[in-house]
């Protein structure tokens, strides 16, 4: 039997394993890597002013409503950022807090959002 070095991914079962593995080893090194550092810091200024949209919708800001006081003060600004991408890490942190509180609720939807996107990528 020949045997190649490039693994045979045609059936979706090896797939998924694959998937599944992909996700496993890179959710490892990013936990390791960085979940010390996620609790302390906001990351880039992206991430910050991210973060901080995230905060507002989470308090009470509007879905449509996307000014932001922080920026250009004291008229502020509008944001031209999707606001679906704030909702999921919004959503996720409004799991997460009745297990770990807020706080770590919000530190964790930090760690796993990107987590989740790695499985759909791979496929």
């Amino acid at each position: 039997m020949f045997q190649t070095l490039t693994p045979d991914l045609g059936s979706p079962r090896r797939l998924l394993w694959t998937a599944a593995a992909v996700f496993l080893i890179v959710a490892a090194v990013l936990v390791l890597a960085y979940a010390g550092r996620l609790a302390s810091g906001l990351g880039d200024t992206d991430d910050a002013m991210r973060l901080a949209l995230v905060r507002d919708l989470l308090h009470g800001r509007g879905w449509y409503d996307q000014s932001v006081q922080r920026l250009q003060p004291p008229m502020g600004s509008v944001m031209h950022w999707s606001r679906l991408i704030d909702g999921g890490i919004a959503a996720l942190a409004l799991v997460l807090t009745p297990l770990i509180g807020a706080q770590g609720a919000e530190t964790g939807a930090r760690l796993i959002w990107p987590l989740l996107w790695i499985i759909p990528a791979v496929l």
